[in-house]
């Protein structure tokens, strides 16, 4: 399942979107905004999509499942303008087992990092 909102992104009912039937582990990232990004001190930042963010995101979660041993995933994608500790993203997987579901969920992580379809814009305090 995958996800792009400016709605806050509640982490227990992410946990409960993902369908953990038979998994052996389970694991969840949380990217929060930093308060000193660059060792500059943080206002905050906002993101804003572009075209194609769903492919991307869709692309990604297509990745995982190809190249991890999971029973689901869960990706959740914020835009629109953020505070500092305001959750970003939300990467979540479950797995027969650990190996798959950490390296999955990092995958996740790298890869939301590197995404194309989305325009960041930091806000830095004079």
């Amino acid at each position: 399942m995958i996800e792009v909102t400016e709605s806050a992104i509640d982490v227990a009912a992410t946990f409960e979107k993902l369908n953990k039937a038979g998994a052996g582990s389970t694991v969840l990232h949380v990217g929060v905004v930093k308060p000193d990004p660059e060792g500059k001190k943080s206002a905050g930042l906002t993101f804003r999509p572009r075209p194609g963010i769903e492919d991307e995101l869709a692309e990604l979660e297509g990745h995982l499942r190809n190249n991890f041993n999971l029973i689901d995933v869960v990706l959740i994608r914020r835009m629109g303008p953020l505070k500092v500790g305001d959750l970003i993203l939300v990467a979540a997987v479950a797995a027969h087992d650990r190996d798959n579901a950490f390296k999955a969920c990092r995958e996740a992580v790298e890869r939301f990092k590197k995404m194309e379809n989305l325009e960041k814009e930091e806000h830095y305090l004079e």
